[in-house]
């Protein structure tokens, strides 16, 4: 960790390779340096430092909770900024106690429910794919009827379909997808 930060409690049964990290040089990296990377103000790399160690045990014995948006994973680096949220999570040990822990933001009104309940065009209840054979069945015995194992269309191909013309009509409720 750098020198002006606080040092972590880490959690040795849930994080590995954090000694190898520090031999990586991390010391060497000033928030000056660092703004110069990344853009962001060398003050505000320091002040989310000393919040960070603040909340941390034993620096703070306080918590630190990261909630983050479509941003995050939506972005061409999206896996590696969700990644690295989690390491600073573990890294700091902000996982799996109270008042911890981390929650991305989905993007759609009800996404996640409608999603969980199987409201989505390529999985049924569970995320259980429409491809798999064994799936379809098991739905389509419960529901009573031969299922298709085609998946239905994303949003984006729905979008697409609106403007080239192949979908010609939709009944949208609660939001406006089109933002025209």
């Amino acid at each position: 960790m750098p020198r002006w930060a606080a040092r972590p409690r880490l959690h040795p049964t849930h994080t590995e390779g954090f000694d190898e990290l520090e031999d990586l040089g991390t010391n060497d990296y000033s928030p000056e340096q660092s703004s110069a990377v990344c853009g962001v103000p060398a003050e505000q790399i320091e002040a989310i430092a000393h919040t960070i160690g603040r909340a941390t045990p034993p620096g703070g014995g306080g918590s630190m909770i990261v909630f983050w948006g479509m941003g995050i994973s939506q972005h061409v680096t999206g896996t590696d900024n969700a990644r690295c949220l989690i390491s600073l999570c573990l890294a700091t040990g902000n996982v799996g106690r109270p008042g911890t822990g981390l929650h991305p933001l989905r993007g759609q009104n009800n996404v996640q429910g409608a999603s969980d309940a199987g409201l989505i065009p390529m999985v049924f209840p569970d995320y259980q794919s429409v491809t798999d054979d064994t799936h379809r069945q098991k739905f389509a015995q419960a529901w009573g009827h031969d299922l298709d194992p085609t998946p239905g269309l994303t949003v984006v191909e729905i979008m697409k379909g609106a403007l080239e013309g192949s979908i010609r009509g939709m009944y949208i409720m609660g939001e406006n997808p089109i933002h025209l």
